[in-house]
């Protein structure tokens, strides 16, 4: 007599088995997920961790220091000189990213049947508009917020909501000539 001929005679022990039958089951499925979910947690430890270290790198790189930015140690005259200094070297970023002249591509446009040369002079304007926002980001991004924020904090000044988007990425030299207005205004203030 095999099992199922037993379990059909008998319904305790068929009763039984299938609860031993599901116990079992559920049994392994709580084993088999409880090691995924360890094995998933533990991965995803693994990837804060990471992150947090990154995040100290970040700031450890950028001066964050948990008393404020390096400009928070900073004297009102030294804040000063270095809000000038910054703003020095953002003109001659400005400068280095010269627009091409467009007056000498419209005379070109003039004889030519195509505005060849009108587009030329957009290609190159979006060149040089990249160039500018990409050494922006590089390399003065950052300092630039942070300065800002020292000195609105300094004045008792909070930033104007289109002045967050302009210092956090500006798209020409326009823009970044405003950067520069508001931050030698800002410098001018201190006293």
């Amino acid at each position: 007599m095999d099992i199922w001929d037993q379990i059909k005679n008998d319904p305790v022990n068929a009763l039984f088995f299938i609860s031993t039958t599901v116990a079992a089951t559920w049994g392994l499925s709580c084993l088999f997920l409880n090691h995924f979910h360890k094995k998933e947690i533990s991965h995803k430890d693994h990837q804060i961790k990471m992150l947090e270290i990154n995040i100290s790198s970040l700031e450890q790189r950028l001066g964050f220091m948990p008393e404020g930015s390096p400009y928070s140690r900073l004297t009102l005259p030294e804040l000063k000189e270095e809000a000038l200094s910054l703003i020095d070297k953002l003109k001659e970023l400005q400068t280095q990213c010269r627009h091409p002249p467009l007056e000498r591509h419209i005379s070109e446009a003039e004889n030519d049947p195509e505005p060849a040369a009108l587009q030329k002079w957009r290609e190159q304007l979006a060149q040089q508009n990249h160039k500018m926002s990409s050494l922006y980001q590089e390399h003065y991004k950052i300092k630039v917020l942070l300065l800002r924020d020292e000195l609105s904090k300094r004045l008792n000044d909070r930033p104007y909501i289109h002045d967050i988007s302009r210092f956090d990425h500006p798209t020409n030299s326009h823009g970044l000539q405003e950067v520069i207005d508001s931050l030698s205004i800002k410098a001018e203030l201190l006293i």
